[in-house]
């Protein structure tokens, strides 16, 4: 019997594992445990391989140890919450039917019966004319002898759609006479002296032929005086005029119109009587 004291199974265990005297690996004369066999061949695989299963690939965990581990970006950071905006009300063009925009609709007709009976394209005009004054005969001094420009400015009065009053007034120049001037030398020199006439037509009535169209014509019939200064005279001599005339009036406005005129002019002085021409455009302004 042994004096050692005993001990528990587990610790005996354990020096039996870690002997090497025990260890069966470690002895060589000992048989091995297990042999390694050769790799037998792998029906399905492919031909002219091994046929060894290659062992099992995990592509997370390869992926993983590749590629480094990127952070995930924070999110953007949320705008503070806001009513939406009503879009801006689109101003309308002037383009007839554009963008939805209607066309405005067509006035309505004149009724005939208030059109005849109402003020129709004015009841009062302003005209501005320039007239060439044109000589056709007569006795002097009445009857006139040379061509010359007539400015002339008329107001008018058109009491309905078919008749309407006015007077005008014109200066022009009637006849010439040639003088001998001599100066302080005794130089001589031969000048032209014109004679004129300024006229007032006091009262002109004229008709029309009132038609919705831009072309209107008319014709008037009037009456007037006029004071004549011969070429070489220092006084006034009283005219009486008569004139009768057609014109066509263009309306290029509502309260514009262009004339053109042809009127025949009968000029009275001193019992002799003149005739004459007088042709021209005006410009008349209608309210």
């Amino acid at each position: 019997m042994s004096d050692e004291p005993s001990r528990p199974a587990t610790d005996q265990a354990t020096d039996q594992a870690t002997d090497p005297a025990t260890d069966p690996t470690t002895d060589p004369a000992s048989p091995p445990s297990s042999v390694a066999l050769p790799p037998t061949a792998d029906p399905n695989a492919p031909t002219g391989g091994t046929g060894e299963t290659p062992p099992a690939f995990d592509e997370a965990e390869d992926a993983s140890s590749e590629a480094p581990s990127l952070a995930e970006p924070a999110p953007p950071a949320s705008l503070p919450p806001r009513a939406p905006e009503e879009p801006a009300k689109a101003e309308p063009r002037a383009w007839g039917g554009a963008y939805d925009v209607p066309l405005p609709t067509a006035p309505e007709a004149e009724d005939p019966v208030r059109l005849a009976r109402g003020p129709w394209r004015g009841r009062f005009w302003l005209s501005l004319g320039l007239h060439v004054s044109i000589p056709v005969g007569g006795q002097a001094p009445g009857a006139g002898s040379v061509v010359a420009p007539v400015p002339n400015a008329a107001f008018g009065w058109r009491i309905r759609p078919f008749v309407g009053l006015h007077t005008a007034i014109s200066n022009f120049a009637h006849d010439a006479a040639t003088t001998i001037v001599r100066d302080d030398f005794g130089n001589e020199t031969r000048e032209l002296v014109h004679g004129r006439i300024t006229a007032f037509d006091l009262l002109t009535a004229r008709f029309y032929l009132p038609r919705p169209r831009r072309l209107e014509p008319w014709a008037e019939l009037g009456a007037g005086i006029g004071a004549r200064r011969g070429p070489l005279a220092d006084r006034l001599e009283a005219a009486g005029l008569l004139r009768g005339g057609l014109g066509l009036d263009l309306w290029l406005a509502p309260i514009f119109s262009l004339a053109p005129t042809v009127a025949y002019r009968m000029i009275i002085i001193d019992r002799s009587v003149g005739h004459g021409l007088r042709v021209g455009l005006d410009l008349g302004i209608h309210w």
